[in-house]
């Protein structure tokens, strides 16, 4: 009550009428510090501007940032709200701020992973990468492979390759090395900022002429090539020798890799060098683990018989731990004379193999101020065809070799070099035609020097279609009618009187193409085309030079009044080009129908043919090379069933796989896997074409083979023996599947099948590829595989391929069935079943069976099993902890059996169960 009738009271005193209102606070009015309360609050301890009443942390200033009630002395979650102050691991972090808040050490490396279920706590791995699957992560896994080799000493430290196997000596072994015959491969030559280190601390006295140190033990584990290294010997004469053997001497530098030059050795100058009179040769070892280098210098040592005006040299050696590198700085490497050869480099054990500083082999090569580093790192592999750049004649797989590539390192098989400066026009970002400084991608006239740009070009656009005169088949052979064929994706090029290649393109779908010229005075022009599609086919003659075929128009010129012109060019059926083009168009029809079905890389296809030039062979295919012949009996230029059968070689070789041994056939039963190649081979060229049948024309009759009838000779139906694996007709191969690709309809009640082009290419990509496991009938690819694959695969029904094989008498499916599992020829299945505390041995096997018993387990027990037949029983006794093996002694077979609690042992581990239910079993590593 007297505060209320104070407040009246001053009131009613500031609120008289005509009295000035002075809005400055009173200084001695009190301000109440919690007027959420009843009473006045004034205390405020900590001066936060909360009264002590109303302030959870009344002794500090902001004692509760987060507003949960806990002040900020106390509060293990001080920046995020935590009432509770949950603290699940107990480490003294409130649950909401602790990224790990069941994990008691958190995130030790700081990855963003808990230790707890982090496969390398100590090391930054946030990819948590586990390459072999053993827990440990690669980033601390010393054996990242599984292989039982420490990655240090491993040539292969992320692929399994226990036995080391490394061909070619480089320090790389055959399972990971992509040039495992070239040792060029194993390091590769940097050149990096010259940072020498200071000068060494231990001199080599009394090395002398030609003089080589003792060794000096390496303090940190260095492999060199593949091999450990654990001392170093160190050379008067530039070089050191890597471990404990060495000879003086070698005063005479030789080009690398030499077998009588020292090695394993790093060169870091190898020069005849005398430090007797003068200079200073000296070693130290710096840095802290896992960082430490060996360093060896020779400080202004002069050449052999004086240095004349080349000056003394200096250099340095540096190999790293941390790396495994080899760095050579050069302060003044120059030879005594101008024409004298020194090597700068690394050579490998027994001198084999080696890599050196660009033009450093033993050349006149001078180095000043300048470093090189080499380094065992990923191979490079431009194209990605597996074979390294190092060993790839061809790295950027255009087609054309290194050695005469405008751009060896940009695929580019047209190499044009416009603006003539040696440059390719895939690897020149400026070309400049008329060089009149501007370049031609934003030259107005990109042919006509216009160096102000106030220029306007006449320019007329060429149009026309490209085409192919073929030769019409008809069911018995040539009809003589002749019939165009459009090229499609042909390239063109205009050319001038000078035959410099002015404009290009390449035909559409239906042949045409349209190309803008710049004209340029008087000039004239030609249109050609090559037989070629870049990078992917080329049809060359059978000449040295194996020259490409081409067509050219006639010379003709442009009036600047006409910006528009037809030109057509027809390759005639009577002419070598007509051959040649004809050979591509059908070629890249077979392309252009694989290329529905896949886009994997494949090597591009050379084609030989000549008019009256027949090949042994007739017509073959091997290793991405296509051979037609072009004799005077049998000329193959226009029969398109023989070209794609070839084709069809090119296509398994490249996609699918056979593993036909080659050699000649003409229908008879033969090497079920050469019938396989072949008669695979023609079905493709059947499956292209549309047409059951594969004809080969002569000059005076034409085979025809009806892949649907095939009748009037027993040698197209069935195999030698009837059995699986006997002698075949390849047109018995060929008509088995062309059966299973068409639809037949009702005329042929053998024939339900119709796997089209999808369910054959499917077969042919999917199932017959190289990595497949299965194999019955014949050892290798046959029709049994082919027919055992659409069973597999599920594109055909096992009856209806069963009806199939049994109309041509092909003894398929065996027995027991499809294999989809594995090789057919490992044998029977067994299995091993618990009958209360017994094992009962079972399988398809017929008659008596010899076995191997082993028990693994505590005192494992071993012995050896008789059974009359199957099944038997086994007389060992087993509970839910026994680990039983079975292995057949008398062919081939194996199965095994584990108990509940035996499986649960090997599996260990948590099992957890996720918000969402699934399960995981984790496995905690220290």
């Amino acid at each position: 009550m007297y505060r209320l009738a104070l407040s009246l009271g001053l009131c009613l005193l500031a609120c008289q009428p005509g009295a000035p209102v002075d809005e400055r606070p009173q200084e001695d009015e009190p301000v109440d510090l919690c007027p959420e309360l009843d009473a006045l609050q004034l205390g405020d301890r900590d001066g936060d501007g909360f009264g002590d009443a109303c302030d959870p942390c009344p002794d500090q200033i902001g004692g509760d940032d987060d507003g949960d009630g806990v002040c900020i002395t106390v509060d293990n979650c001080p920046e995020l709200e935590n009432p509770s102050q949950a603290d699940f691991d107990g480490d003294g972090k409130g649950d909401p701020c602790d990224p790990c808040p069941a994990d008691v050490l958190g995130d030790t490396d700081g990855d963003g992973v808990c230790d707890s279920t982090d496969l390398c706590p100590d090391l930054p791995n946030p990819e948590q990468g586990d390459e072999d699957g053993d827990g440990i992560g690669d980033a601390c896994d010393g054996d990242n492979d599984g292989d039982s080799r420490d990655d240090l000493f491993d040539n292969c430290p992320d692929v399994w390759n226990l036995e080391q196997e490394d061909f070619d000596r480089d320090g790389i072994g055959d399972a990971c090395d992509l040039c495992p015959r070239d040792r060029r491969s194993d390091v590769r030559a940097e050149v990096i900022p010259f940072n020498p280190r200071p000068s060494p601390d231990a001199q080599l006295d009394d090395l002398g002429d030609d003089g080589l140190s003792p060794p000096i033990p390496l303090p940190f584990d260095f492999v060199f090539f593949g091999e450990p290294i654990d001392a170093v010997r160190v050379s008067s004469n530039g070089f050191i020798v890597l471990g404990e053997e060495g000879e003086a001497g070698h005063a005479r530098p030789r080009r690398l890799p030499h077998r009588e030059s020292p090695s394993p050795a790093v060169y870091g100058y190898w020069l005849d060098l005398d430090p007797r009179e003068s200079g200073r040769i000296a070693w130290d070892i710096r840095g802290e683990m896992p960082a430490r280098e060996f360093h060896v210098a020779w400080e202004e040592v002069p050449h052999f018989r004086g240095s004349e005006d080349a000056g003394p040299v200096s250099l340095q050696i540096v190999l790293s731990e941390r790396d495994q590198s080899v760095e050579i700085h050069c302060l003044n490497c120059v030879p005594k004379r101008p024409t004298q050869g020194a090597t700068q480099g690394v050579q490998g054990q027994g001198g084999r193999a080696a890599r050196v500083t660009p033009g450093g082999n033993y050349r006149r090569f001078r180095a000043i101020e300048s470093a090189v580093r080499f380094v065992k790192g990923p191979q490079p592999d431009l194209d990605e065809d597996g074979e390294g750049d190092a060993c790839d004649e061809d790295r950027d797989g255009d087609g054309v070799p290194n050695a005469d590539d405008l751009c060896p390192d940009h695929p580019d098989p047209e190499q044009l070099d416009s603006d003539e400066d040696g440059l390719g026009n895939a690897c020149n970002e400026t070309i400049d035609r008329d060089r009149d400084g501007f370049a031609d991608a934003i030259d107005r006239c990109p042919r006509t020097p216009n160096p102000e740009q106030s220029l306007r070009c006449v320019v007329t656009t060429l149009s026309g279609v490209i085409s192919v005169e073929d030769q019409v088949l008809g069911p018995s052979g040539f009809t003589g009618e002749l019939a165009p064929v459009s090229l499609i994706g042909l390239p063109l090029q205009v050319l001038n009187q000078e035959d410099e290649v002015i404009a290009e393109t390449v035909t559409d779908e239906a042949g045409r193409y349209s190309v803008a010229v710049e004209q340029v005075g008087e000039e004239s022009y030609r249109l050609r085309v090559e037989a070629v599609l870049p990078g992917r086919i080329s049809v060359h003659d059978r000449s040295n030079y194996a020259a490409r075929y081409a067509l050219e128009s006639e010379s003709f010129t442009l009036s600047p009044e006409n910006r528009e012109r037809q030109q057509d060019l027809l390759a005639t059926a009577d002419s070598p080009a007509g051959g040649a083009f004809h050979i591509l168009e059908a070629t890249s029809r077979g392309e252009r129908f694989v290329r529905r079905f896949t886009q994997e890389n494949a090597s591009s296809l050379h084609i030989a043919w000549a008019p009256l030039s027949p090949f042994d062979c007739g017509s073959c295919y091997s290793s991405s090379y296509m051979m037609l012949g072009g004799g005077i009996g049998d000329p193959d230029e226009f029969d398109d069933d023989v070209i794609l059968h070839e084709f069809g070689h090119y296509f398994v070789h490249q996609w699918s796989h056979d593993d036909s041994p080659g050699g000649r056939h003409n229908g008879d039963p033969t090497d079920p896997r050469l019938a396989y190649g072949e008669g695979v081979a023609t079905f493709f060229a059947a499956m292209v074409s549309g047409v059951g049948r594969y004809r080969d024309n002569r000059d005076d009759s034409t085979m025809v083979r009806v892949l649907e009838l095939l009748t009037g000779r027993d040698n197209f139906f069935g195999t030698e023996g009837n059995t699986l694996d006997g002698l075949i007709s390849e047109y018995a191969v060929a008509a088995v599947m062309f059966d299973a690709y068409d639809d037949s309809g009702d005329s042929e009640a053998h024939d339900q099948l119709a796997l089209g082009d999808e369910g054959s290419m499917r077969i042919l990509l999917e199932g017959m590829g190289a990595d497949r496991e299965t194999d019955i009938g014949f050892e290798g690819d046959d029709l049994a595989d082919w027919l055992n694959q659409a069973a597999c695969l599920e594109v055909a029904p096992l009856e209806s391929l069963e009806a199939l094989c049994e109309h041509r008498r092909v003894p398929w499916p065996p027995e027991d069935g499809p294999s989809c599992d594995g090789k057919a020829t490992e044998g029977p299945l067994f299995r091993l079943d618990r009958v209360d505390d017994r094992l009962v041995l079972s399988g398809d096997h017929k008659g008596p069976s010899y076995w191997q018993i082993e028990q693994h387990q505590p005192g494992a027990w071993q012995g050896r099993l008789e059974c009359a037949q199957l099944p038997c029983t086994l007389s060992l006794a087993i509970d839910g902890h026994s680990v039983v093996v079975a292995r057949r002694l008398d062919g081939p077979g194996r199965t095994e059996w584990a108990g509940t609690q035996a499986r649960a042992k090997a599996q260990y581990g948590a099992l957890v169960f996720g918000d969402d239910g699934a399960a995981v079993r984790v496995y905690r590593v220290r």
